[in-house]
């Protein structure tokens, strides 16, 4: 009769993994950006397309892409004044209006 030579192995126990505490999109987008901005102007190229198809996307992800959108610009703000301008006057393909329209509308109301 052959002898199981599993039954004298003791199980072993490994510690758990250190968990990782859990990043929110706001953190990541945050940290993201920040690597961005140190990539100098490579990185506002980068900031800048980002932000014009930020510009793009749909009427219910509005309100999460007007955050990203101020935090684009306050760190594209420094790098140039006509940045700004530049994405201000992006035109809205998905029927919303530029902020620049919006304030337009504001001031002659």
């Amino acid at each position: 009769m052959r002898k199981n030579h599993h039954a004298d192995d003791t199980r072993h126990d490994f510690p758990e993994k250190a968990k990782v505490p859990k990043q929110t999109s706001s953190e990541m987008f945050d940290e993201i950006l920040s690597k961005l901005k140190k990539m100098g102007d490579k990185g506002t190229k980068m900031l800048e397309q980002l932000n014009n198809e930020l510009s793009n996307k749909t009427k219910d992800q509005n309100v999460e892409i007007a955050k990203m959108q101020k935090k684009l610009e306050k760190i594209l703000k420094p790098s140039s004044a006509n940045s700004k301008a530049k994405l201000l006057t992006v035109p809205a393909t998905n029927g919303t209006q530029t902020e620049k329209e919006q304030s337009e509308l504001r001031t002659s109301s």
